[in-house]
């Protein structure tokens, strides 16, 4: 759980000093407006992800943060639970993903809109240099996050599947080598 907690507070952290640079750049301004408003963002993201965090937890029946965290983990390591409690968590945390995503589809439009708009106009305010930065970003950021956002998807699929499989995942399948499991012998 500390080390998450870091890892939040790194990217706010982050989120600010590229906000005070945006705003700096935006606005042609001495540095501590843009340093505050950045540390005032930072404040704002990482208090907002912890409140959807904590809500998240309450609504899937989980005592805390630190059960959301490992849930989190077991998403990442395409493990399955050993608690049913938990088996029940994360087929509501797949069913919930499989919800949001049929609405959200056009979300990829208007980020890729807002992202070229503002490509455009730092191109038009602050010259060719800057212009093709952002331009190169853009066409980096946008596919790159297409990509995980793919990858995400298929295990959480693959998840599901192994959810719905009768042993649920409980018995890990045997090692490629050939030779059993102790527990099959």
């Amino acid at each position: 759980m500390g080390k998450r907690i870091w890892m939040l507070w790194a990217v706010g952290a982050v989120l600010a000093a590229l906000f005070a640079v945006f705003v700096h750049v935006s606005t042609g301004g001495p540095w501590w407006p843009a340093i505050v408003a950045g540390a005032l963002w930072a404040l704002m993201t990482v208090g907002l992800t912890r409140w959807v965090q904590w809500r998240s937890a309450r609504k899937l029946g989980l005592s805390g943060l630190a059960e959301l965290t490992e849930l989190g983990g077991a998403i990442k390591d395409e493990r399955i639970p050993q608690d049913p409690a938990q088996q029940n968590a994360l087929c509501t945390v797949i069913r919930q993903n499989r919800k949001r995503r049929h609405p959200a589809r056009w979300s990829w439009l208007v980020v890729g809109a807002v992202m070229i708009w503002n490509a455009v106009s730092m191109w038009l305010r602050h010259g060719t240099a800057v212009g093709i930065i952002s331009s190169a970003f853009v066409l980096a950021w946008i596919p790159a996050m297409y990509i995980a956002d793919r990858r995400r998807q298929q295990k959480l699929r693959r998840l599901e599947l192994r959810l719905q499989q009768p042993d649920s995942g409980h018995n890990p399948p045997p090692p490629a080598g050939g030779t059993p499991a102790p527990q099959d012998l």
